[in-house]
């Protein structure tokens, strides 16, 4: 059964590496698709498929001009990826996170919150768990360590509120590390990719961290599972499995798979200050109640990605974030 056939989606954060993954997914499965991106936002990612979608614009920031775009939504399903997501622990940045995490949260929902939708999909994130013991899981108590972790807790917690106080029909998901095609640099998946089809250097850490990484179909399918799953609803759920690997591991394994040249070394880089040496989660609600197991290994998810990136960079520049240390 097609859940999606026919059904009119709504999406925010369209634009963005999972986001137009997600609309893509959908569009496949013959849903009704329109996006809410934020004004001159760049649409890279989608330029493609931009005749098969509604472009709806609106800064979630802005209540009124998010009402606006949204009054005659017949939209049933909302995936709310949207986000301010710069993971410094400044306190210069909390007023960003705090308007867009969670007002623009709170401004999104209440377009909603009188229509007949089937359900809200929230997307959180793993920074929400912050130096908890590993591995995480939905019943700790969440302990973010920068203004975007917190935001995202407090849109959490609001979400749920919702839930209780009125049955809005509300799922959070939190993704752990996702990779893929369109993800672009300040991620330790793309920057080293990209610097093996440039033959540039490869600087990283000794790599003796672990991470749990997906490839960004996984976290979508997860998504819609979420999304259809009415046992889901009022839920926490972790896109997690607890199978960690080591950077080092993905480093070589990229090194390889690119076919790269020069000489390089783990080690180049310190680790950065307070390194979390472990991350992962114990992702056994997502199992057990989404009936939700990536598919894709970690080597044919790299091949898949590396396959895109030496098609894009062809004859596209990929934007570049600045890059974290790994």
């Amino acid at each position: 059964m097609n859940d999606f056939k026919n059904l009119n989606v709504l999406v925010t954060g369209a634009t963005g590496f999972i986001g137009s993954n997600l609309v893509r997914s959908l569009l496949r499965k013959g849903a009704k698709v329109s996006i809410l991106k934020r004004p001159k936002s760049s649409v890279w990612r989608l330029k493609d498929i931009l005749t098969r979608i509604k472009i709806l614009e609106a800064d979630l920031r802005n209540k009124h001009q998010l009402q606006v775009a949204l009054k005659n939504s017949d939209d049933r399903v909302i995936f709310h990826l949207a986000a301010c997501v710069n993971r410094g622990q400044s306190v210069h940045l909390i007023k960003e996170n705090l308007e867009t995490n969670l007002i623009g949260t709170i401004n999104l929902v209440n377009c909603f919150i009188n229509k007949d939708i089937r359900s809200f999909v929230n997307t959180g994130t793993c920074d929400e768990y912050g130096d908890n013991p590993m591995p995480f899981n939905e019943e700790q108590r969440e302990k973010p360590l920068s203004p975007y972790s917190a935001t995202k807790v407090a849109a959490t917690h609001f979400c749920q509120m919702l839930y209780e106080a009125s049955r809005f029909p509300v799922i959070n998901v939190r993704p752990f590390l996702t990779y893929g095609p369109c993800q672009t640099g300040g991620m330790l998946i793309p920057d080293v990719i990209t610097s093996c089809l440039k033959s540039l250097p490869v600087k990283v850490t000794k790599g003796q961290q672990t991470r749990e990484f997906h490839y960004v179909s996984d976290i979508v399918n997860g998504f819609l599972l979420a999304a259809t799953n009415k046992k889901a609803i009022g839920e926490v759920i972790d896109l997690g499995t607890g199978k960690e690997h080591a950077v080092k591991e993905v480093v070589e394994m990229v090194v390889k798979l690119t076919g790269y040249r020069l000489k390089w070394r783990l080690g180049g880089l310190p680790y950065r200050e307070n390194e979390m040496f472990r991350f992962y989660c114990r992702g056994e609600k997502a199992k057990k109640l989404l009936k939700w197991q990536p598919e894709i290994s970690l080597k044919d998810g790299l091949i898949k990605t590396i396959d895109w990136y030496k098609k894009f960079l062809k004859s596209n520049k990929l934007p570049r974030a600045k890059s974290p240390r790994y």
